[in-house]
């Protein structure tokens, strides 16, 4: 149980920054995820973050946070 635990307070930080951001009157919908994606990203251990679009049989990546061989936004797949 203690791991349980450790691993929630290892989510204690992110999870202030996440509400923060949330009540951020003075970002664009666009800046909010760009940071949300960054966040996430980080919080998780991930190289890679994408909020996607899906109208089969096309996947579009409208927001996306990562390396250089990450798509690009907007890229359908």
């Amino acid at each position: 149980m203690n791991d349980f635990y450790n691993a929630l307070a290892d989510f204690d930080d992110p999870l202030r920054q996440l509400y923060m951001l949330a009540v951020e009157p003075d970002l664009s919908v666009e800046d909010k995820i760009a940071k949300l994606l960054q966040l996430g990203t980080e919080a998780l251990g991930l190289e890679l973050g994408i909020v996607s679009r899906v109208d089969h049989p096309v996947y579009e990546c409208v927001y996306v946070h990562g390396p250089d061989w990450a798509p690009a936004p907007r890229q359908h797949l």
